[in-house]
């Protein structure tokens, strides 16, 4: 049962896996919203770099 959802968003793929897992380790969060923190990858919005010039 999903009680809740965070949205990340980073600038590459190696700053959202770091972000996704401080999210996951962040005991004051997951203390706030109850239950046990888990990453759904398959109900992941697909990852889209933009370039900036």
């Amino acid at each position: 049962m999903t009680v809740g959802q965070i949205t990340a968003w980073s600038n590459n793929v190696a700053g959202f896996n770091a972000n996704i897992t401080g999210i996951l380790a962040n005991a004051n969060l997951t203390a706030a919203m109850g239950g046990d923190p888990v990453r759904d990858t398959e109900a992941e919005s697909p990852l889209v770099l933009v370039c900036v010039p």
